[in-house]
């Protein structure tokens, strides 16, 4: 019982982003016990910020800022109010180990700059990982191990530079091969080994091959080949493994769903990313949802399922009938609720009995109608973060005019440094086999943007292990890159580019289909069939 949307898919979704952040942290204090911590909010937010310890403990109430509501003043009105009162926890984790340094992230062991991730060990700068051990620079990566700079890749062990792999071994540089070991520059191949630009190779020249990603120098001229090697590969139209009468990239397991990215075991789902474990019935969800039903307009929804939550941000953990709410946890039977946890039938953080909750509820969605603000997610207005340091900035990236045009913060005072460097890469080695630990403790600057950063210890061991160079480029702009080799989370709607012989076909295939690859881009893309008839 919602309206229609009033704004497309895209810009929904983008709004959606705009109220979450996973990147930017900043050192602050904690509100309530004043130690230091790291937290998503900067130190001059308006916000009351507790750490997680604090926030996590009985020595609050939520409830305790409980108000009337008041149907003189539009309800975001009323909402932006108390979003400036009730504490808000610092970064969104879980169960985190010797892991200070990630956000919204659960079950992590000595991990550093993650976000998005879950159930990972000893690794650094993930996005959206899973199960990972001893890895670096990913996004979308699953169940892999000794890895670096994977995208949508699972199940890899000792590898670097893949695309849209699974179950590799000691390779480099592939795009969409599966179950191969020791392959180089390759695309398209399946159950293989040994393999240069898709041709059969000897052990030595493959062993010569290795000893040269070394040499960050080489590394340069390699991701030039590799982007080259992936343009000329054949294209299906969209990732689907598994999936009946879907439309969507990146998915799997996956049934009756149509604008779907970057998901698993989803039913009945649209307008929706990064969703995964039994979701069904749902609609513009962004993050993290896992488990939900019969939900609509979210953004990080989940962990362990939730039921009927409609326009909520970070309603996690089992939460059911939930309205217009943040950063809730076990509760049920919400309105316009901020960080309340095994809570049930309270607007505005104030209690009521079932039945005045139930009256006051359809109340103020009569009122909310009336001022037009019913059926619509909380406005860029009511984000926590400027849109630079919201996780918009990364999926839909916008100009300073552009976002505050459409209503959003910015933030001019972003965590960085440049011109702090206390080493040039001139004087660093181009081989990682001859730097030492020492490297740790030098400030570089970043060759493309040149701001600041640093490579922590683990991090260094980690790539001397793996006998790759430091990375000369600082972490956002590694996101950055990982995310522009992906497909727009759009469709376009073309022709298969197949004209093969021996398909069921006489010249250009004629099946049409939708597609995230636009129609200027330079890849080869065939329909279903005839993208299994090549390379299965």
């Amino acid at each position: 019982d919602v309206l229609e949307p009033t704004l497309c898919p895209l810009c929904r979704d983008m709004r959606r982003w705009a109220s979450g952040n996973d990147l930017t942290l900043y050192r602050a204090s904690c509100d309530l016990c004043n130690k230091e911590m790291i937290s998503m909010y900067r130190p001059d937010s308006p916000y009351t910020v507790y750490c997680n310890t604090c926030w996590w403990s009985d020595k609050w109430d939520s409830l305790r800022f409980g108000r009337d509501y008041d149907f003189s003043r539009s309800f975001f009105d009323q909402f932006k109010d108390l979003q400036l009162r009730v504490p808000r926890m610092a970064t969104s984790t879980f169960d985190c180990e010797s892991s200070p340094y990630v956000n919204n992230c659960g079950g992590m062991k000595n991990c550093y700059m993650c976000t998005s991730c879950g159930y990972s060990e000893d690794s650094f700068h993930l996005m959206w990982g899973v199960h990972d051990k001893d890895c670096a620079d990913c996004f979308r990566a699953v169940s892999n191990e000794l890895c670096y700079e994977l995208i949508n890749t699972n199940g890899s062990y000792t590898s670097a530079w893949l695309y849209q792999c699974e179950g590799m071994t000691g390779s480099y540089f592939c795009y969409d091969c599966r179950n191969c070991d020791r392959c180089i520059f390759s695309s398209n191949l399946r159950n293989t080994s040994l393999h240069i630009f898709n041709k059969p190779v000897s052990e030595k020249d493959y062993a010569t091959f290795v000893q040269t990603l070394r040499s960050a120098e080489k590394i340069k001229e390699y991701k030039q080949i590799w982007r080259r090697t992936m343009e000329q590969g054949m294209h299906k139209h969209l990732s689907l493994h598994n999936c009946e009468d879907v439309i969507g990239d990146n998915v799997s397991n996956s049934v009756n769903s149509y604008a779907l990215f970057d998901s698993e075991g989803c039913e009945n789902v649209r307008y929706s990313r990064f969703m995964f474990n039994s979701t069904r019935d749902c609609m513009d969800i962004s993050a993290h949802g896992d488990g939900c039903e019969l939900s609509y307009e979210g953004y990080g929804l989940g962990t362990d399922g939730v039921n009927r939550c409609f326009f909520t941000r970070q309603c996690c953990q089992g939460c059911d009938s939930v309205f217009y709410s943040d950063l809730c946890f076990n509760a049920h039977d919400l309105f316009g609720c901020i960080c309340l946890r095994n809570a049930s039938f309270c607007i505005l953080n104030k209690k009521y009995t079932e039945q005045e909750y139930c009256d006051l509820k359809q109340r103020i969605v009569t009122h909310m109608k009336e001022t037009g603000e019913w059926g619509e997610y909380f406005p860029g207005s009511l984000s926590p973060f400027g849109y630079n340091e919201s996780s918009a900035m990364l999926y839909c990236p916008l100009s300073k005019d552009e976002a505050l045009q459409r209503g959003y913060s910015w933030n001019d005072d972003m965590p960085e440094t440049k011109g702090k460097e206390t080493i040039s890469w001139g004087a660093v080695p181009d081989n990682i086999e001859d730097s030492d630990e020492g490297v740790t403790s030098q400030i570089f600057a970043c060759e493309k943007c040149t701001r600041n950063y640093k490579i922590i210890k683990q991090e260094w061991r980690l790539l001397k292990r793996l006998g790759l160079p430091l990375p000369r480029h600082c972490p956002l702009c590694r996101h950055a890159e990982r995310i522009s080799l992906r497909n727009p989370a759009q469709f376009w709607h073309r022709q298969c580019m197949c004209d093969h012989t021996g398909h069921d076909h006489t010249g250009r295939c004629s099946v049409e289909f939708e597609t995230t690859y636009m129609p200027e881009r330079p890849e080869q893309v065939f329909c279903e069939s005839c993208y299994q008839s090549e390379v299965v």
